[in-house]
């Protein structure tokens, strides 16, 4: 079930890179985040499940990339606000794309000690942004990179009020 309130898009973003950053700087890998400006800075949806979505994409970049450059960069692409990561890692063959997002899938099976994980990341992502009615693609080539393209219909809203606080309504009164 996803939440539909309204959420700091920007701000989700940049909480998923600065978790990510130190991940990227041990494997000595440049992480950068672009927000483009016509972006809404809030808009209606479920913020976690967004940071969830651009973890797995953004830590699942890092995992194949060492010594490279990973991406996430924010747009709009007509009404939905897009989101790509893009990486200069191994890469993902032709004939594995039509596999990454199933369920227990690991792309590179064969260097499964190497990089961990259960096979499940990409999966759920897929899973969240169908809930969402939104849409991902993915591109890649072995040994250049891939680019996970994820694009989200958010609607933009005006920044919510502050919430007033009681305990400091009753210690005014005083």
């Amino acid at each position: 079930t996803l939440m539909h309130e309204p959420f700091d898009l920007h701000r989700s973003v940049r909480h998923c890179a600065e978790l990510l950053q130190h991940r990227a700087n041990e494997q000595h890998d440049r992480l950068t985040m672009e927000v483009a400006p016509e972006v809404p800075q809030w808009v209606l949806g479920d913020g976690a499940r967004l940071t969830q979505m651009l973890l797995n994409l953004v830590g699942n970049a890092l995992k194949f990339t060492t010594g490279g450059s990973v991406s996430l960069l924010v747009d709009m692409m007509g009404s939905a606000v897009r989101f790509r990561v893009i990486d200069t890692g191994i890469g993902i063959a032709p004939d594995k794309l039509k596999i990454v997002f199933e369920r227990f899938t690991q792309v590179h099976a064969s260097d499964q000690h190497r990089y961990g994980g259960t096979g499940l990341g990409w999966s759920i992502v897929k899973e969240l942004v169908a809930l969402h009615k939104g849409r991902i693609d993915v591109e890649s080539e072995p040994g250049k990179g891939t680019t996970f393209t994820l694009e989200l219909p958010y609607q933009a809203v005006s920044s919510p009020a502050p919430a007033v606080s009681t305990a400091t309504n009753a210690l005014s009164n005083y």
